[in-house]
């Protein structure tokens, strides 16, 4: 069927593209004065890409089956989450950097529906996601190697150099490296993408080998391993303790693979141990969650818990609550789950989880159920999954490389 062939050459060729931070930036919010990374304006290539197939799909693909598998609640549901962000970002001070976040949500949902119309092929998403992360593992493999990186306005590519502060870096014998950003904004995001693209392997090495008729590994399967261990060198070159955590309770379960009134139990003791890495593998980074977790619970009053404070501005709150601080020492709380709740309140976070419980809920029952083990230390100890736009694309892939089994 040629659409559904031209349909999957689309979806590969997005694929291809998210990983790139190229963007028109028109605007910039600051604090106390000062540039801040999350008070940046701008629009991504990729999501000029989305809406074009976005418009494609609905001149080609036939109406009836455009929106076939929403039920009524679920729309009822999405537009009344619509119409309270967008009336929620009316009431801040920097509505245009609240209206921004919301458009780079509505761009994850068309990235969403795209990746779930029945003409894209499962096992060309689990491809292209894979694929996608070859040239970005290479920039950060030079990067650790080298310690610097040139910019690049086409490629979205900002400048590093392991000698100038403020670069994530690790040291070992009192030499500075860089860590791998591999064209991200952040090393830990970059892990988060890798998580997912080496899940993706991993299920293409299991297709790859039913597909195999001789006990003899093909060479497709020798291809896709080798890709594997390629992403998983790739995610060391991070430095990211999260991700690597993530990954290790993900293949502890792979591995175990605890049955019946097993799995519950197991999957608390091996979250609760890799938080706790986490937290105390640090003893800065567990003082500052510390801190964070504090001015938390000192911030909102109720009012505040049940409307939010609004899209992308839980600093400028942190700011107004706590004067006198340098403005650096203002930070998201590194905890996506509670920096939803706490922009979009109860009502907006509450809303946006029964969008997204379907798909959590058939995760948790399916061969995918290890991803959500793998995530919950960067959604529990990191907030770029909610304030990047490279995060919100994650999150996308996350729900979607499950909505069907892959066709084979």
């Amino acid at each position: 069927m040629p659409i559904k062939k031209y349909a999957n050459y689309a979806v590969f060729g997005l694929l291809l593209l998210l990983p790139w931070q190229t963007r028109f930036i028109f605007g910039q919010v600051s604090l106390l004065g000062e540039s801040i990374s999350l008070g940046v304006l701008s629009f991504y290539a990729t999501q000029v890409v989305i809406i074009a197939l976005f418009l494609l799909a609905m001149i080609f693909i036939a109406k009836e089956s455009l929106f076939a598998k929403y039920t009524s609640p679920q729309l009822v549901a999405l537009g009344a989450f619509v119409f309270y962000a967008i009336f929620r970002a009316t009431q801040v001070w920097h509505i245009d950097l609240a209206l921004v976040h919301l458009a780079a949500l509505g761009f994850a949902g068309l990235l969403y529906w795209l990746f779930t119309q029945k003409v894209v092929d499962r096992k060309l998403l689990l491809m292209g996601v894979s694929i996608s992360l070859v040239a970005p593992v290479i920039l950060g493999l030079w990067q650790v190697v080298f310690g610097a990186s040139g910019a690049s306005t086409l490629l979205g590519l900002a400048a590093r150099d392991a000698q100038v502060l403020g670069e994530s870096i690790f040291t070992l014998g009192g030499e500075r490296f860089l860590r791998a950003y591999g064209g991200f904004p952040h090393p830990n995001i970059f892990a988060g993408y890798l998580l997912v693209g080496i899940w993706c392997a991993w299920r293409l090495c299991h297709l790859e080998r039913a597909e195999c008729e001789s006990k003899d590994p093909s060479t497709s399967l020798r291809m896709t391993q080798g890709l594997l261990i390629f992403l998983i060198i790739g995610l060391l070159a991070t430095g990211s303790q999260a991700a690597l955590l993530g990954l290790v309770a993900a293949g502890l379960w792979v591995l175990l693979r605890p049955k019946g009134e097993y799995k519950l139990p197991f999957a608390i003791v091996v979250t609760g141990i890799t938080l706790l890495s986490v937290w105390v593998g640090d003893g800065a980074s567990f003082i500052e969650r510390q801190d964070q977790y504090l001015a938390f619970s000192q911030l909102f009053e109720m009012r505040e818990l049940i409307l939010g404070a609004g899209p992308m501005h839980y600093l400028f709150e942190l700011a107004i609550e706590q004067p006198g601080l340098n403005w650096w020492l203002y930070q998201p709380i590194h905890n996506s789950f509670l920096l939803i709740l706490a922009e979009l309140g109860m009502i907006g976070a509450g809303l946006l989880g029964y969008l997204v419980w379907p798909n959590l809920k058939q995760m948790a029952q399916s061969p995918y159920f290890p991803l959500i083990l793998a995530f919950l230390p960067p959604f529990l100890l990191d907030h770029y999954l909610w304030t990047t736009w490279s995060g919100m694309v994650i999150v996308v892939l996350l729900l979607v490389i499950d909505t069907k089994q892959e066709n084979h």
